[in-house]
């Protein structure tokens, strides 16, 4: 399927193709491997990663463990590590996996769902991923660690690449905290921030809210 796509005043994009997925499915989140170029769709509804070729389309094969520890339920995103782990936000199960891409092989799990009575602490429902470089004056440090949009627990957080241990977390403040952070982007330095900052989009709230990545301050919203 061919057209054209209009971005905006004078550009103009051209549509190369569309790739199907078998229904049903729904495709929440997509990440391209970085050493091997494919495509990595996070399908909620299959509860499995689909591994697609971008020029042909041709699903290649299915992360999803039959038997043993990771059987997924509802990934909602997925993202590259620095060090070229997959990791996949598997919501329905309040935990954040490190996969090896080539055959899909669990190598850690971060984070612990939240319980009942927790006031602070857990994953209560990881919805959005986010892995920036590494920096040794950011939260991640030298891995860079893994941001989490968690909706339901009204907050993003930052854990450990290795250990899996919060580093950082973003509340929004006791005047207006999160409400349903559904998305997060960490930036490393630049945009008026020292060190970093990190976005988050307030679907609650109707509002993008820029935070200063080591002290959790609000610094701008649009």
């Amino acid at each position: 399927e061919e057209g054209s796509v209009r971005a905006g005043p004078g550009l103009g994009w051209k549509h190369v193709r569309s790739l199907g997925l078998e229904l049903p499915s729904e495709p929440f989140d997509i990440a391209v491997g970085p050493r091997d170029g494919l495509l990595y769709i996070a399908d909620s509804l299959k509860h499995k990663i689909i591994v697609m070729d971008p020029t042909s389309g041709k699903v290649l094969r299915w992360l999803r463990e039959q038997r043993g520890d990771y059987l997924l339920n509802s990934p909602c995103s997925v993202s590259f590590s620095h060090s070229g782990l997959l990791c996949v936000a598997d919501s329905g199960k309040s935990r954040v996996l490190l996969l090896r891409a080539a055959d899909g092989r669990l190598i850690r799990q971060l984070g612990a769902p939240a319980e009942p009575e927790q006031s602070r602490g857990g994953l209560a429902f990881p919805f959005s991923l986010s892995t920036p470089p590494p920096g040794e004056d950011l939260p991640g440090g030298t891995d860079g660690g893994v941001w989490v949009a968690d909706p339901r627990g009204r907050r993003a957080v930052c854990l450990d690449g290795r250990t899996g241990r919060e580093l950082a977390e973003i509340l929004g403040g006791d005047a207006e905290r999160l409400k349903w952070p559904n998305g997060v982007q960490v930036v490393a330095g630049g945009q008026g921030v020292a060190g970093g900052c990190v976005w988050v989009s307030d679907s609650g709230r109707n509002l993008v809210r820029r935070f200063d990545i080591l002290s959790g301050e609000e610094t701008a919203r649009a």
